[in-house]
């Protein structure tokens, strides 16, 4: 995939519970660049009063991933220094996890959806929403964490993480795993950014 823009996105994607806004906030003062960072669009907005978890309804969802986007999109507009657009993004989430919490939710949710046509049509639409938006506006590397293997747990977060796997190899994107013990993370993002 060529970047024929100036400015990159970095998302540190996974389950909740695994550091990743801890890690991206290291990412993004470690790079030495004119950067912006984005941070968990869905714990802000529970501060607005939108519901996450098993209580999370479709309309909650639809703000969630709309956030992200439109925070990126916020945050690619920026100018830093001499007015120049930001070199890097790095952001603790991305679509493709908000998409896979969202088919998550509407399979074990029974009062996720209002109405039948909202559970017909949304998906799709959303799914179609979330394509459309990697196609114009792709990450430039994605880094997976992962559950460690000696810790790794039935439901919920399995689920997303398989979600998100099927998501991204259905889908052909790339992306580098994230070594199991985190203080090796760091290393794994510098080998696989160019240039730097």
């Amino acid at each position: 995939m060529t970047f024929d823009y100036e400015t990159k996105k970095i998302a540190i994607i996974g389950t909740h519970n695994l550091g990743k806004t801890d890690f991206a906030v290291d990412v993004y003062r470690f790079l030495p660049y004119n950067n912006e960072l984005v941070i968990n669009s869905a714990r802000n907005m529970e501060i607005r009063g939108v519901k996450l978890g098993e209580d999370s309804t479709f309309a909650d969802q639809i703000e969630i991933i709309e956030e992200q986007i439109n925070q990126e999109q916020l945050a690619k507009e920026q100018r830093g220094r001499n007015h120049q657009k930001p070199s890097f993004i790095i952001t603790d989430t991305s679509v493709i996890d908000l998409l896979v919490y969202m088919e998550y939710h509407s399979r074990h949710n029974p009062n996720f959806f209002d109405d039948n046509d909202e559970r017909f049509n949304g998906l799709n639409h959303w799914r179609s929403r979330v394509s459309s938006h990697l196609k114009k506006e792709p990450y430039y590397r994605l880094f997976f964490a992962t559950l460690d293997p000696k810790e790794r747990i039935e439901g919920f977060r399995k689920s997303i993480e398989d979600g998100i796997i099927d998501y991204i190899g259905t889908n052909d994107i790339t992306y580098y795993k994230l070594p199991a013990n985190r203080n090796l993370w760091k290393q794994c993002v510098i080998e696989n950014i160019d240039n730097l």
